[in-house]
């Protein structure tokens, strides 16, 4: 009884057809002169389709948990740490585009001893000190945009 059971899967298989790149148990008449081929598969099986994982219930609007929120007091003396450490980042970026702009010299900058009758280097040079400077301008921007995103400092 046991060995009948387990065949019978196999029985009520019809037989698999490709058709190009196309696979069917029911290719329609006359398959062969459609350039459809008999398949050998054995046991066709599919493996289940994975499930995803559960998620833990979030809260509400993305409050956070008890266990995860920051006292006030805390919050505020991380805010006036991010205030303090931008704040010197923003020095630091504004001398370096004073730094670049004094050699940039407007587009004219002083050219070295090397640069002497080398007018490929001036220019190689003037258009690094050009990029350079604008990267700074740069970087001064996002740290301002940065620093308008903290909270005030009390």
């Amino acid at each position: 009884m046991c060995g009948v059971m387990w065949v019978m899967p196999a029985w009520s298989q019809n037989a698999v057809w490709r058709c190009g790149n196309e696979f069917t148990n029911q290719p329609g008449p006359q398959p062969e002169a459609r350039g459809c081929r008999l398949v050998d598969t054995g046991v066709v099986m599919t493996p289940p389709e994975p499930r995803p994982a559960p998620r833990p219930a979030a809260a509400p609007s993305g409050a956070r948990s008890p266990s995860e929120r920051v006292d006030r007091s805390e919050q505020q003396a991380r805010d006036r740490d991010a205030r303090f450490i931008l704040e010197s980042e923003l020095r630091r970026a504004q001398e370096r585009v004073a730094d670049l702009s004094a050699a940039y010299n407007q587009g004219n900058p002083t050219p070295l001893p090397s640069e002497q009758g080398q007018e490929a280097l001036y220019r190689e040079r003037t258009a690094e000190l050009r990029r350079r400077l604008e990267r700074a301008q740069s970087d001064v921007a996002a740290i301002e945009r940065e620093l308008a995103r903290l909270p005030a400092t009390r």
